[in-house]
């Protein structure tokens, strides 16, 4: 029969959840864009009645229409959050007969916040994983009701990590909802808020790299930030945004962290010590060779 649940978060869990036989009484979306799962969101619930919201209806922010119209829905078994990055006010919790949960791509209480796939990466960290817990007033810091721990891959991007921490969601959360819709309420552990970490969501300060350390360093901060929402890299009064590096030869001999130097037909950017290659460089949104900056330094 499926549990009936009121959801927020990307399309893809949504249209998972559906799949799984489950009833959306709503769904909350963080964003609408040109995507195919949006779209497949959009034309499926439109034919099932579905309603949508944005992200700001189960928000202290939310409309008194938008309020009456989400209690409106019809009786909801669960709250379920899953990249969703608003706190969810705690009338629309209580909304939820079973309790609201949230899935996070951590393993909490580690990187708790907005973007724990950057921190993830430029903390170097071997392994990370998703958590699914119960939902409180603060950004999660609920009862643990399971984790799936994956290792991180030598070289992940941000990006890459959320689609491995994405095919790793479901496999957890569907036995959970089972269980639940068979009446039994999983077992929870409380974190240890003590070793908990902040993810919050990087400013330009963290974004922005620092060719006077070493290559390796260098290289996992731009990895961080790949695809989205790219690096910093600060050169002669402009910031270019850096997406993707690969390492590259030592740097010539009086060759200065930060300046551009030619190997093998292509160009390098010397480190603290190494070298990396940028894959892809803009500036102003304009497509840069690195090449153009083959002279001078950071």
């Amino acid at each position: 029969m499926g549990l009936r649940i009121l959801f927020a978060g990307v399309p893809r869990f949504a249209l998972a959840l559906a799949d799984a036989g489950h009833h959306l009484r709503a769904v909350v979306l963080p964003f609408l864009d040109d995507a195919d799962d949006c779209w497949e969101l959009v034309t499926r619930a439109t034919r099932a009645g579905i309603p949508l919201f944005p992200a700001a209806a189960v928000t202290d922010d939310a409309t008194d229409d938008e309020r009456t119209a989400l209690a409106g829905v019809g009786p909801v078994d669960l709250v379920l959050v899953a990249s969703f990055d608003r706190r969810v006010a705690a009338w629309a919790r209580a909304l939820g007969t079973r309790g609201a949960w949230n899935v996070h791509p951590s393993l909490l209480p580690r990187h708790r916040g907005y973007n724990p796939y950057f921190w993830t990466i430029l903390r170097g960290d071997a392994v990370s994983g998703v958590t699914v817990h119960r939902m409180t007033e603060r950004f999660d810091d609920g009862d643990i009701l399971a984790r799936a721990e994956l290792p991180v891959p030598a070289g992940s991007t941000s990006g890459q990590l959320w689609e491995r921490l994405s095919d790793a969601t479901m496999p957890l959360l569907l036995p959970l909802l089972e269980a639940l819709q068979a009446g039994m309420h999983p077992a929870a552990v409380r974190q240890d808020h003590a070793a908990a970490t902040n993810a919050p969501r990087p400013t330009d300060a963290h974004l922005s790299i620092d060719p006077t350390a070493p290559a390796d360093d260098v290289i996992r901060h731009i990895r961080a930030a790949t695809p989205e929402p790219g690096a910093l890299w600060h050169v002669r009064g402009e910031t270019y945004v850096v997406r993707g590096a690969a390492p590259g030869p030592d740097a010539p001999r009086g060759c200065a962290p930060g300046q551009v130097f030619p190997h093998d037909d292509r160009a390098y950017v010397a480190a603290g010590r190494g070298s990396f290659r940028p894959l892809s460089l803009e500036l102003r949104g304009r497509p840069v060779a690195l090449a153009e900056l083959a002279t001078g330094g950071a």
